[in-house]
Order: C-alpha cells, then structure tokens, then sequence
C-alpha cells in the first residue's frame, strides 16, 4: 500500500503546472461552471421574456385587429410583450376585453387550460368558433359577471345562456380547466369538478379565450386531437433557445477564463483565483 501511495505521489509531482493547478481548484471549477451555466439559462430566460409576443406563437390568433374599424391597443398587444408578460397570456392588457383564438379549425377530443382571474374579473373559454357564430363558458368571480355557458351569434350577442349555479373562480388563485368534445355535447370540468355537459355542432372548429377589463391569465394551454396529436402551449419565448445558450455561455466562460488569466498574471495563488472566480459566477446569477 505505501509503495502504491509512493508511486502516485511520484506521478503527482511530475504533473505539469497546469494539471496540479487543476487537481487543486478542481472543486471550485465545477462549481464556477455549474453556476455560469445556470447563469446563461436566467439571462437566455430573460432574454425571451422581453422579445416574447404573440408574433413568437403563431398557432394563435388576437381578434381585435381584425375589426372593421381601428380599436385602440388592439396592434400593441398582438405585437407588444404585454400580452404574454411572465410567459402567460394576459386578457386584460391593454385596455382589456381581449380574445385570442387559435389560427387553426382542430378537430378537438381535449382542451384543458389554467385561468387565473383578479378581483371582479372574467374570462370565457371559447369552442365552437365558425363563421355562424360560437360557444363558450363563462367563468366569472362576482356577482357582475356570473359563471354561465352560452351560445352567440358572430357579433357576440347571447342567443341562448344558461347559468352555472354558484360556480365562480377565486380571485388570485390559478383554476384547472378542461373540455370534453364529443361529437354533438362537451362536457366542462373545473378543478375536478363536473360543471355539466352541452350541445355543441360536430366537426372541426377554432377554441379560444376571452377576457374582460380585469386581468384574466390562461396558461399551460393543452390542445389534445381525435387523432392522438397534441400541442402543449405555455407562452414561453423558446424560440433560438439553443444558440442563444451557447452563445451567452461562451461569453460568460470566456470572460470568467480572461479574469483567472488576469489574477494568475498578477500571482495570484491558486486558491485566490477559484475564490474570485465563484464569487463572480454567484454575482452574475
């Protein structure tokens, strides 16, 4: 055994400069690297965060530019981050009364979304979108806009409601909600619960959510086929994630490799050097 330890410190001693320098910051490099990598992600996260906009997610559509006549905020928000701020899609921005609906007619078996609303706020979940008109349940927190599933025609006019009873959201809390799509009845489920079940028109149609002059946030948005396809929609901007992420990585590895250069120039121990080098990666994250 003492011959085998003599023989690995023999070994040890004959490292170059460069190898002993690495067998003794060894911990500290992992860490530094641990951090700059967690580092690159929070700066590509924010990086998406302030260039995200529903331009980034093409599969949806803002309604309020397509109008006949001009409506203030309606450009701002289909092109603007305010619509998707903190990766979630926000009704009530710009002024509010907002609807978003999906660019394609789906052939839906599955439509399942978080909503969150504020004080005195609503938001509508919307099926059955064609050009005679649509569908869609109403989820309100109060009294002035109570929770109810509804019929209308292509203006928006009710041509038949009927309300949900005592159902309302909580303001402040994030809600489940699901859709069942049958041919001729969907069935609505919130936070487990059965709401009912309605008539709705076969085949293919458009799906979206409405809001009011309150905040009302859909999120985790899932959009389950007949034919077993789905789409997972979380708001998020992933566009160019993976270059963007080599890209910030390198730059922050290659200015963390010009700051040890620096301190080792000015004779720098080892240990100082690995010190610093944490210290900086912990101030940039």
């Amino acid at each position: 055994m003492h011959a085998a330890f003599r023989r690995g410190s023999a070994l040890a001693a004959r490292d170059t400069p460069c190898v002993q320098l690495l067998r003794s910051q060894f911990g500290a490099l992992v860490t530094t690297t641990a951090l700059l990598l967690a580092t690159s992600v929070a700066i590509v996260e924010s990086w998406g965060i302030w260039q995200n906009s529903l331009r980034v997610h093409p599969e949806w559509v803002a309604t309020k530019p397509t109008l006949g006549r001009g409506v203030i905020g309606a450009i701002a928000f289909a092109s603007g981050p305010q619509a998707v701020a903190r990766n979630r899609l926000d009704l009530g921005a710009w002024l509010g009364f907002q609807e978003v609906l999906s660019r394609d007619a789906l052939d839906l078996a599955r439509l399942a979304a978080r909503v969150r609303v504020e004080p005195g706020g609503y938001v509508h979940v919307l099926y059955d979108v064609r050009e005679d008109g649509f569908a869609g349940v109403r989820l309100g927190s109060g009294p002035d806009a109570p929770s109810l599933r509804y019929r209308a025609a292509p203006d928006g006019e009710f041509t038949e409601a009927h309300p949900l009873g005592s159902v309302a959201l909580e303001p402040g809390t994030w809600h489940e909600l699901e859709l069942a799509f049958a041919d001729r009845a969907v069935a609505a489920t919130l936070d487990g619960t059965a709401l009912g079940s309605f008539p709705r028109d076969p085949g293919p149609q458009r799906v979206g959510f409405r809001g009011g002059q309150r905040r009302a946030e859909v999120d985790d948005v899932v959009l389950e086929e007949r034919g077993g396809w789905v789409r997972a929609e979380t708001f998020a901007n992933r566009a160019r994630f993976a270059p963007r992420l080599a890209l910030v990585a390198a730059a922050l590895a290659a200015l963390a490799l010009a700051g040890a250069a620096l301190l080792r120039r000015r004779a720098r121990q080892p240990r100082e050097i690995g010190l610093a080098l944490t210290s900086a990666s912990l101030v940039l994250a």
